[in-house]
């Protein structure tokens, strides 16, 4: 990325939500009250975004590659899902309803 430009507002909102998601995902708990196809893809979604996450990749997209773009540490994010997951879920969807976190 050193011979290109740095990135603008826009890709930096698609890398912001990026990460969002994969944290969300990664632990968003199922619904008690949902069905079993709606608690497996859950749990689908759950999988691919811990595998994105703790990826060694650091190509472009990567979970490495992203944090580095935000100017954050991807250790500090997978020890909060990996420690944390229920209260980093709470904190997400309170930035969700509009509320500070």
């Amino acid at each position: 990325m050193d011979d290109q430009a740095p990135l603008e507002l826009p890709e930096m909102n698609v890398i912001t939500a990026m990460i969002r998601l994969g944290v969300q995902d990664s632990v968003q708990p199922p619904s008690k009250s949902s069905k079993a196809i709606d608690r497996r893809n859950v749990e689908a979604n759950r999988e691919a975004a811990m595998a994105w996450l703790f990826s060694d990749s650091k190509a472009e997209w990567s979970a490495q590659w992203c944090a580095d773009m935000l100017g954050v540490r991807i250790e500090r994010i997978r020890d909060e899902v990996l420690n944390q997951p229920a209260a980093l879920y709470r904190k997400l969807s309170g930035l969700q309803k509009g509320r500070a976190a």
